[in-house]
């Protein structure tokens, strides 16, 4: 699923907890599985928070790009 869901900011730039169940066909009930994936994500260097820290709804995008 990692690799989906780099792939998928790659060609999209960022990506939501929300977009990556739906890119994935992933039910509502997995929210917290998918948020665990993007924060691993982000401790691993690959993705990086692109919204402020108190917004709930966080869109990440790929660590390599500029700020």
């Amino acid at each position: 699923m990692k690799k989906d869901i780099l792939e998928y900011v790659e060609e999209f730039g960022e990506i939501t907890n929300s977009v990556v169940r739906g890119h994935l066909n992933l039910p509502d009930s997995s929210r917290m599985e998918v948020s665990r994936l993007l924060s691993e994500l982000v401790q691993e260097g690959k993705l990086r928070i692109i919204t402020a820290p108190e917004n709930k709804n966080r869109k990440y995008a790929n660590a390599d790009d500029n700020a």
